[in-house]
């Protein structure tokens, strides 16, 4: 054997990206990725790992995305790169040779403002159940109903992250301002404005306290990522609202931001780290509305009534010009 195995080339690496202060759901997703090559071929040294061995290995993960091969793929190249710092490896046979994987084009669902409307108060009672043929509610509250209220009105008014707003603090938060600090992908620090309706969400759900996390768990963690999707799925289920997900409150944030004219520029900062290619899905889903409202409120067509007296003006026109 050459070197050291794989294994412990894993193992090292996971205290290194731990000792960086990676994200917990990024070492999560790296040790996801990474294990399962390491039950294959843990025993090898890393100097005989070949970019054979990891695109065959790749190619063998015919039920996964594209999406989810492109994060295996950044999982390798990041072992990699520690390993060839580290003088494990003699060149990044990642970057060089393993093709990295293109994911399949984003298809963005926002919500519809009814969805909105069934998703908040959805937070606040149980699901509807039918007593004597008729339609009825329960009449005490839901568990952390004014905790998840605020947690979707934010994730609505802001586009945050679903981890940026599980990990904010209640000293992140500016009441003066409204506005509030994270700490987004690549540990780049940004501040969010958020509206005086979700301001009296947050802090009426806050009451007294003063420190901690902003929405914790009865023990006093922080929420996860898992149980703050998990949330989301089981109230959009009651309130029958098709495919509820946290990312969609990130989508609907940024199209409903251009429609009601944000900048562009600004928007990327609000969203953080933000491709190019899901912003300009965005212009283009909020332009498609605009030409749209257009084709009713255009003042030409308005005055002039419809295309064909309009046409026949400007022939006239045209012909007086002659």
């Amino acid at each position: 054997m050459n070197g050291i195995t794989f294994d412990e080339a894993f193992s090292e690496y996971l205290l290194y990206a731990s000792a960086r202060r990676l994200s917990p759901d990024t070492i999560k997703d790296y040790k996801n990725c990474l294990s399962k090559f390491a039950r294959i071929h843990g025993q090898i040294g890393m100097k005989d790992i070949d970019a054979a061995i990891v695109i065959r290995f790749m190619d063998s993960l015919t039920h996964l995305s594209n999406k989810t091969l492109l994060n295996h793929h950044i999982a390798f190249s990041a072992l990699w790169t520690w390993a060839l710092n580290n003088k494990h490896v003699d060149s990044h046979i990642i970057r060089e040779f393993v093709p990295r994987p293109k994911p399949e084009k984003r298809v963005v669902h926002p919500y519809t403002q009814d969805e909105v409307f069934k998703l908040i108060d959805g937070c606040k009672y149980s699901k509807v159940y039918t007593r004597n043929g008729k339609p009825s509610r329960t009449k005490h509250l839901v568990k952390y109903a004014e905790r998840n209220r605020a947690i979707m009105l934010l994730l609505l008014d802001t586009g945050l992250r679903s981890d940026e707003v599980c990990k904010a603090r209640i000293d992140d938060l500016d009441r003066k301002e409204n506005t509030l600090k994270v700490m987004g992908k690549g540990d780049k620090e940004r501040i969010v404005p958020f509206s005086d309706f979700t301001a009296r969400a947050i802090y009426g759900y806050l009451n007294a306290r003063r420190k901690g996390f902003i929405f914790p768990t009865s023990d006093g963690r922080s929420l996860s990522r898992d149980e703050m999707f998990k949330t989301i799925r089981i109230i959009g289920e009651r309130v029958k609202v098709k495919g509820a997900n946290v990312h969609r409150f990130r989508h609907t944030f940024a199209i409903e931001y251009l429609r009601n004219g944000g900048r562009t520029e600004h928007l990327r900062v609000m969203l953080g780290h933000v491709s190019q290619e899901l912003l300009s899905v965005y212009v283009e889903l909020a332009t498609i509305d605009l030409i749209e409202e257009h084709k009713f409120a255009s003042p030409v067509k308005k005055i002039f009534g419809g295309f064909s007296v309009l046409q026949e003006r400007i022939d006239t026109y045209v012909e007086r010009s002659k």
